[in-house]
C-alpha cells in the first residue's frame, strides 16, 4: 500500500502560525487558506472511502471520510528532547467517527515507531472518553491504560494534551461535554488527568503529531502512518487548534515575517526552524 509523508506549502503563512518571542512555543490555528508549511502529512492511500482525503478551511484541518483504520495525520518536529527535557504537545481535535479504535484522532509525542505516546478520543464500544496508548521499545501495550477521562467525545472540539517532564509522561484533557472550538488558552481550560513514569527510551529526535494513525511494528511506515485495513467506516475528524513546547528556542515572529515576505523557505521537510 502506498505511504506518503509529503510537506504542504513551500513558504510559511504567517496567519495560520504564531511563535511566541523568546519562547520555545508555537501554536497553529489552522486559519490560513492552507496548511502551513511548518506541518508534514503523512497520510495513507489506503485510508479514505469515496471523496475522502485533507484540506484547510473556515479554521480547521479536516480529515475527510477516512476508514475507521486508516491512517492520515500532521507532524513537526521538536527538536531534540534529552533526558532531563521537558516537551509538549496539546490539540484541540474533534471526531465524528464510531469505532475507529488505536487509529482515532489523537495528540502525540513520537520519537520512533517503537517508542511512543498520545491520547487519543475514544468513540467505541464499550469505551468513551479520552484513552491513553503508546509504545516502549516496541512493546506496543506498554502504555495503554483505562479511560484517563469518560464520557461522550463525538460531534465536539476536546483539548487533549501529552506533557514529558524529566521524570513523568502526563496527560491533560478538558471537560468532557464542552466545545471548545474556538478556543486558544490551553491552560485555563484543561486538567491533569493522569500521570505514568517517563520511559528512558523516549529521548532524542521528537514530533508532534496530531491526527489518525497508529504502529504495531518497526516495520510500518513512520509518523504512525499505517493503514490497519480495516475499509469501513465514514467519517471526518478535526483539528482545529495546536500548541507545541519544546526546550528549544524558536525563531522570532519579526524574523519569521520578513523571510516570508522576501521568499525564502523557512522550514525544512522535518523540522520547523530558519533554514
Amino acid at each position: 500500500m502506498k505511504t506518503t509523508n509529503r510537506l504542504v506549502g513551500a513558504f510559511v503563512a504567517m496567519s495560520a502560525m504564531t511563535v511566541a518571542a523568546n519562547a520555545a512555543t508555537v501554536t497553529d490555528d489552522f486559519s490560513a487558506a492552507s496548511l502551513n508549511a511548518m506541518w508534514q502529512v503523512n497520510d495513507n492511500a489506503g485510508s479514505y472511502n469515496t471523496g475522502g482525503g485533507t484540506s484547510q478551511t473556515g479554521g480547521y484541518y479536516l480529515i475527510h471520510n477516512t476508514f475507521v483504520e486508516g491512517a492520515s495525520n500532521i507532524s513537526t518536529s521538536m527538536g531534540t528532547l534529552g533526558a532531563g527535557d521537558t516537551g509538549r504537545v496539546d490539540g484541540i481535535i474533534r471526531t465524528d467517527q464510531f469505532n475507529d479504535g488505536r487509529w482515532s484522532n489523537q495528540v502525540v509525542i513520537y520519537f520512533n515507531n517503537e517508542n511512543w505516546v498520545g491520547l487519543r478520543l475514544a468513540y467505541e464500544n464499550g469505551a468513551t472518553g479520552f484513552y491513553r496508548q503508546g509504545a516502549v521499545n516496541g512493546v506496543y501495550s506498554a502504555l495503554d491504560g483505562p479511560a484517563v477521562a469518560s464520557g461522550n467525545v463525538q460531534w465536539a472540539h476536546n483539548i487533549l494534551g501529552v506533557q514529558l517532564t524529566p521524570t513523568n509522561i502526563n496527560f491533560y484533557g478538558s471537560t468532557i461535554g464542552n466545545d471548545y472550538t474556538n478556543e486558544t488558552n490551553i491552560d485555563a481550560n484543561v486538567t491533569l488527568l493522569a500521570s505514568v513514569a517517563r520511559p528512558a527510551s523516549f529521548q532524542g529526535q521528537a514530533y508532534a503529531i496530531l491526527g489518525k494513525g497508529f504502529a504495531a511494528s518497526n516495520l510500518d511506515p513512520a509518523y504512525l502512518n499505517h493503514n490497519g485495513g480495516a475499509t469501513v467506516g465514514n467519517a471526518d475528524n478535526y483539528i482545529s487548534y495546536a500548541r507545541i513546547i519544546t526546550p528549544d528556542p524558536v525563531p522570532e515572529p519579526t524574523t519569521l515575517g520578513l523571510l516570508a515576505l522576501v521568499g525564502l523557505p523557512l522550514l525544512s521537510r522535518r523540522g520547523r526552524r530558519v533554514s
